[in-house]
């Protein structure tokens, strides 16, 4: 019979001891569950189409979620920045506010709190909804001729790209428009030695200075890194910082010289886009992305309990099924599992996450921007596993340590 060492069985007894007394989940390879607390409406605008949220947490506590809104369709002229707030943990939620409306279409929501508690929102703006070669433009775009015939080439030249404001005051104010070198949907990270970082498809771009001033520090070559689109980053306890991107399947790359050279993009398992990447704090990382192009369409979740080396996919966290069952491709005008997806997730002070994105709330609206409030716990389905180990452990003995061990 086979002896196992005294460390094998201490590793099984710590696993054990942590799942069957509900462990915080710092014991390595601790199985894991997922337990949502809640789902809710955030924020709908009724007859209004809303989407691509954000959220943060601001010093005091409170939550802030950002999107777009006032918009009659997934590409219209009409989408403006709005912002809604919390001081419960997301139980209650504020009135609506603008916070950003220029003449084009402003969408894609991006949100970062800095360590200075400034909030920084980032969006692009487009004129998609004035492009007569687009697939639907006859059976969509067209309605918006004549107000696309009044954004001369000055409005859309002056407009037309990234943008970032910032607000000291909690939400209170907020600076004139920043241009920004790049765009991604939920926008920069914050690293520990203070600068703000953006990672985009094309490439990557610091603030020294708390978001007032930005500078490009690298570029994604499409001959060496492929098609990047969409991404989000997270810096690890070591200070690598690991970023995925949008693809069928999410792509993986990494810095460890703070954000100046990248590996090349690897293709994980992960179905889904656009990502969105927290750490917890055991270090373990929770990446979300929606998913639109294959059954179940909604929001989803993946672990990694290595700093991004393997996912978990096997154990993939249903975070919401969307009902995009608004009518048929023929009826709408374009794909109805559009309307879905975008999640993002903040980390609370009590270890729970809120996650936020948009989908349909009831069959017929227009989607409205959706929340999922979730934890992590050690998983007690899982004891008996774990106690089948450890009694086959003890049935075959084990080796006690060396003196010198």
């Amino acid at each position: 019979m086979q002896k196992k060492s005294w460390r094998d069985g201490l590793v099984l007894c710590l696993e054990l001891t942590a799942v069957c007394f509900g462990a915080d989940l710092n014991v390595k390879n601790v199985p894991y569950k997922p337990v949502v607390i809640e789902q809710s409406v955030i924020s709908k605008e009724p007859g209004y189409y809303c989407g691509w949220p954000s959220i943060g947490k601001l010093p005091n506590g409170r939550l802030v979620v950002v999107y777009s809104g006032d918009r009659d369709w997934h590409v219209c002229p009409w989408g403006k920045m709005k912002m809604v707030c919390s001081d419960n943990n997301g139980a209650d939620w504020s009135d609506i506010k603008t916070v950003t409306n220029t003449p084009l279409d402003d969408r894609d929501a991006g949100l970062l709190v800095t360590a200075n508690g400034t909030i920084l929102i980032s969006w692009f703006t487009s004129v998609e909804f004035a492009n007569q070669k687009s697939a639907f433009y006859k059976t969509r775009y067209a309605q918006y001729a004549r107000h696309a015939a009044k954004l001369n080439s000055s409005i859309r030249q002056e407009w037309k790209g990234a943008w970032l404001r910032r607000s000291e005051d909690n939400g209170l104010s907020w600076s004139d428009p920043i241009k920004m070198p790049f765009d991604t949907p939920h926008g920069p990270i914050q690293l520990r030695d203070g600068r703000v970082l953006l990672v985009t498809g094309k490439g990557v771009a610091e603030s020294r200075d708390d978001g007032k001033s930005w500078k490009i520090i690298a570029k994604f070559a499409a001959e060496k890194y492929g098609k990047l689109s969409e991404s989000h980053a997270v810096e690890l306890d070591d200070g690598k910082i690991i970023v995925m991107s949008r693809a069928p399947y999410l792509k993986q790359l990494e810095s460890t010289d703070g954000g100046y050279t990248w590996s090349k993009p690897v293709n994980t398992k992960i179905n889904g886009y656009p990502p969105h990447l927290i750490k917890l704090e055991n270090g373990w990382l929770v990446v979300v992305y929606g998913r639109r192009s294959s059954l179940p369409n909604g929001q989803f979740a993946c672990i990694s309990r290595d700093g991004g080396k393997t996912w978990d996919t096997e154990n993939e966290i249903t975070l919401s099924i969307a009902d995009v069952h608004r009518g048929t491709q023929e009826e709408l005008g374009y794909p109805p599992n559009w309307d879905l997806g975008y999640p993002c997730s903040v980390l609370l002070d009590d270890g729970t996450i809120w996650t936020v994105y948009y989908q349909v709330d009831k069959p017929g609206e227009w989607p409205g921007i959706m929340g999922t409030h979730w934890k992590l716990e050690a998983s007690d389905d899982r004891v008996r596993a774990k106690q089948s180990d450890m009694d086959g452990h003890l049935d075959a003995g084990y080796q006690a340590p060396n003196s010198g061990s």
